[in-house]
């Protein structure tokens, strides 16, 4: 009988690290990258019948017997890194994952009955994060392979090309009315792989840091993420080892520092510049975005209602907001020159739109099978992307200013203003989980704040061409 594999792939590459300047770095790593086919994202056997619901899903889940993962360690004596260690490394990626999941609402029941009473979350589809280590046995439910390469190792291994590592599981080893599976996940060992790119530069596994941020992507994936952009699950996180291992000095270009210093921030942490849950309290939160395309005239316009003047460099925008009802919100404007901070002193709401729907990120999969008595038949429980959106309409005071109509969205997809098309004009438009717009005496709307923007470009039949979507 054919064997049907469910692997979750982070990269395939060997290295392109050296410790040269960083436009070197980059060719050599985009060459080496596109030389080798480089391989990623998430691939899963299906059958005949196509990929099973199961797909992608996380592996383990809370109402299982035992409520732990049992775990076992496999480590080659060549590994740059003690079994200690790693066991510590495990133990703290799966406690950075429950602290993740266990600060979002995850588990908030969406579904209510007529009195608007939430009914109880699916205890089903609670991921298990707890899990205890053992000596490797057939009853072991999580093997980790460190360097070591078994049959079992070696048949996966047989299908990729030069991974630097994986999380896998067949589909025979799946549960779903149980919720539990039996799967692997392996770290490659530089020293078995030696290349003229010097891997074991930034692969350094005897530095926590690194070890502990593969070891959170991979995790992720057990945890039912797949890859995403943008965070530690991103499909090649390899940039972030590279970019952390460089150095800055007074000849490295501000842009180029820019990626240093945020890689080294980001590395061990989940979210980076996107999240792979949005939850928005409305209240005692602060969030940085932007005033619109950069350089765009839309933007000189807007920022010259605040600050009197055109701006000098790069113009950033963050909402501190304090209260529920939108009253004493903070609005800071900054430019390469100076801040300048904005009291929201009153909101007033005529108009208050809601919308449910899965807009917004919440990438963790989960799948159950359960029993239907009433049916008498077996069902799929899932529950992977689930959020609203929100727009407030109405009158908004600014201290020191005339008050403006506003329109407030939360995780409002895409909102924003299209004018006429003409040789000076920027089309923009915003793609963000909050944005607040104000209607200015000529009625035209103007962008106070958004997480990302879109450049829109017009042919000259006026339709779109092509979208750059900038980030903050």
């Amino acid at each position: 009988m054919k064997r049907i594999f469910i692997f979750i792939l982070i990269f395939s590459t060997s290295s392109a690290f050296a410790l040269i300047d960083f436009k070197t770095l980059t060719k050599k790593y985009n060459k080496a990258k596109k030389a080798r086919q480089l391989k990623g994202g998430a691939m899963d056997g299906g059958g005949t019948g196509g990929l099973r619901e199961e797909n992608g899903a996380a592996w383990f889940y809370q109402d299982k017997t035992p409520n732990y993962i049992r775990a076992c360690i496999k480590r080659s004596q060549k590994f740059k890194a003690t079994e200690k260690m790693i066991q510590n490394v495990i133990l703290n990626s799966f406690q950075i994952w429950d602290d993740y999941i266990n600060k979002s609402d995850i588990y908030t029941s969406k579904v209510t009955d007529d009195q608007g009473n939430p009914y109880p979350y699916n205890d089903k589809l609670k991921i298990l994060t707890q899990l205890k280590f053992e000596k490797c046995s057939k009853d072991t439910e999580l093997t980790f392979y460190f360097g070591v390469k078994d049959q079992r190792v070696k048949d996966v291994l047989a299908g990729l090309n030069n991974p630097k590592g994986f999380a896998f599981r067949n589909y025979e080893d799946i549960d779903a009315q149980k919720g539990t599976s039996k799967g692997i996940v392996w770290i490659f060992d530089p020293t078995d792989t030696p290349t003229d790119l010097s891997d074991d530069l930034y692969f350094d596994w005897s530095d926590t840091k690194y070890l502990q941020a593969i070891m959170n992507h991979e995790v992720g994936h057990i945890m039912g993420v797949g890859h995403f952009e943008n965070t530690i699950m991103q499909e090649d996180i390899e940039h972030l080892f590279i970019l952390s291992k460089m150095t800055i000095d007074a000849t490295t270009p501000e842009q180029t520092k820019e990626l240093i210093l945020n890689a080294k921030k980001y590395l061990n942490k989940i979210d980076h510049k996107t999240k792979l849950l949005s939850k928005f309290e409305f209240k005692g939160e602060s969030f940085e975005g932007m005033m619109g395309v950069p350089g765009s005239k839309e933007l000189d316009e807007t920022f010259k209602v605040f600050m009197k003047r055109s701006p000098i460099g790069k113009v950033k925008v963050k909402l501190q907001i304090t209260s529920p009802d939108l009253n004493k919100t903070k609005y800071f404007v900054t430019d390469d020159l100076e801040t300048k901070e904005f009291e929201l002193t009153k909101f007033e709401r005529d108009v208050t739109n809601f919308s449910f729907g899965t807009i917004i990120p919440n990438k963790f999969k989960r799948v159950r099978k359960t029993y239907d008595a009433q049916w008498d038949s077996w069902d799929i429980d899932s529950d992977n992307e689930f959020t609203f959106s929100a727009r407030l309409r109405g009158k908004m005071h600014i201290k020191g200013m005339n008050p403006v109509y506003a329109i407030l969205g939360v995780n409002s997809g895409v909102t924003g203003y299209f004018e006429k098309p003409s040789d000076d004009t920027t089309y923009t438009s915003s793609f963000s989980n909050l944005s607040l717009h104000f209607i200015d005496q000529n009625m035209k709307t103007r962008i106070m704040f958004v997480d990302e923007v879109a450049n829109w470009e017009f042919t000259e039949d006026d339709e779109t061409t092509n979208t750059d979507i900038i980030t903050k």
